[in-house]
């Protein structure tokens, strides 16, 4: 249900003239608000609405908190029903759901932006809105100063990035606060974030103090640095495309071929390969190793998280896309059958007991797992880009299964045709042939035991 106030506020006024500025929302149109509880979100929420949009609740409840993870759910729920605004929420079955995860930050922002673009696609509402302000700006800009971030990371967060809007960057936490102060009353507040055991909490709690010390109001300097680098982006992408397009010698629908003595030869040569890792998601580092190739024959490859191969041989380079067809895999719902046939690998061979072995095979040919950790449908797939195992020995260690792979000195070749048994949650249950899963391990009290087994 829309509203709109009449005689709006001074915020208001500046929020929607911010609005208007990066051409974020039309009149009255609709849109999702990812909402805490916390001031930014509640007070985003309260001016777009105030403002004649038309708003929707989305609230993600990570159960990571305790019972200040419900309170904070109950908080958004009794919001949205004061002021009839329709409200969606999704509740993480419990706190056991985090026990072996790795990056849980990361975990989290993935669970929350899947479930975001469901609902966009449940709802047929294009935009969604999020909280963030320019002292998150000026957070993770120096975030990504410390990580040695290109471009795209000192200009950090976009008002606008495809149909993800962030209506309050332009304004400071204190703005922020003092217009829900007046207007808003009531929100929650999160006492993980007063813990520096995050990098970012570290920034915003040690550094900035010292840095606001040496140099006051150097927060707008940042900014205004990031505005300068937004600018300068845009020129570096367009210089980009123009060598791209000087390049580029062929194209196709999974590869794209370069010419390597065009590159070398030009005086941008260097720029272009430099801003082309960036596009890859390959480190900067890859640079300097690729740039002194020169035109040895020996095929060169480099894999990015994004799935994309880099591969450099004598006078080309290529760029494809490592793609996963969908009859490259097989899903079974139960543990019915004795033998499942893999294409391309073979027989995996399925055995259950309620006995615990005397002595295991020591090999990475059978992985035993506990069959009540496991959730329906079993996937077997090809490995893909950010997949990762915690290694049956190493409790505390994730890895990724390309630096897994790396490890074994397996070649490129020998890589793409590695395959995994996925849960049904995506977790990995084994690297097949290579390394099983401390998650699912089984123990003298495990009740029923499953063994799955290849003979490569």
């Amino acid at each position: 249900m829309a509203m709109k106030i009449e005689s709006p506020s001074p915020f208001h006024l500046a929020v929607q003239a911010f609005i208007e500025k990066e051409n974020m929302l039309n009149p009255g149109e609709d849109v999702i608000c990812a909402v805490s509880g916390g001031v930014d979100s509640i007070a985003m929420a309260t001016v777009l609405h105030e403002l004649g949009y038309r708003i929707q609740i989305a609230h993600f409840n990570f159960q990571l908190r305790g019972l200040e993870s419900d309170d904070d759910q109950f908080f958004v729920e009794n919001w949205a029903r004061q002021r009839n605004i329709p409200l969606h929420k999704k509740t993480i079955p419990g706190p056991d759901f985090w026990q072996n995860k790795g990056n849980i930050q990361l975990e989290a922002r993935v669970l929350r932006y899947d479930w975001f673009n469901q609902l966009r696609l449940e709802t047929g509402i294009k935009k969604l809105a999020t909280g963030h302000h320019s002292d998150d700006q000026s957070e993770t800009i120096l975030m990504h100063f410390f990580r040695g971030s290109g471009l795209a990371g000192l200009r950090g967060i976009l008002p606008k990035s495809r149909d993800i809007i962030r209506p309050l960057l332009a304004f400071s936490k204190k703005e922020i606060v003092d217009f829900a102060r007046q207007k808003v009353g009531r929100w929650r507040s999160d006492s993980s974030n007063e813990m520096d055991r995050y990098r970012r909490n570290q920034i915003r709690h040690q550094l900035w103090p010292v840095l606001q010390t040496i140099s006051p109001g150097f927060e707008q300097v940042i900014l205004r640095n990031a505005e300068r680098i937004r600018l300068a982006e845009t020129e570096v992408k367009n210089r980009f495309y123009f060598l791209f397009s000087i390049f580029l010698i062929e194209e196709k629908s999974d590869i794209q071929t370069f010419s390597w003595a065009e590159i070398k030869g030009h005086e941008s040569g260097k720029f272009f390969i430099s801003e082309l890792l960036n596009q890859l998601d390959l480190p900067f580092q890859r640079l300097e190793e690729l740039w002194q190739n020169e035109f040895a024959e020996e095929s060169k490859t480099w894999i990015s998280e994004k799935g994309i191969i880099l591969e450099k041989k004598g006078s080309k380079l290529y760029v494809r896309k490592r793609t996963l067809e969908v009859k490259e895999s097989v899903v079974i719902t139960n543990l019915e059958k004795e033998k499942i046939l893999i294409p391309d690998l073979g027989t995996i061979r399925l055995y259950k007991t309620n006995q615990y072995p005397q002595s295991f095979e020591k090999t990475n040919c059978q992985c035993w797992v506990d069959e009540k950790k496991l959730r329906f449908p079993l996937i077997f797939s090809l490995w893909q880009p950010g997949d990762r195992i915690k290694p049956l020995g190493m409790k505390n260690k994730v890895k990724l299964v390309s630096d897994l792979l790396t490890d074994l000195k397996l070649s490129q070749a020998e890589k793409s045709q590695v395959w995994v048994l996925r849960n049904g949650d995506n977790e990995l249950i084994w690297v097949i042939g290579f390394r099983s899963s401390e998650v699912f391990k089984i123990s003298p009290e495990t009740k029923s035991l499953v063994c799955f087994s290849t003979s490569k």
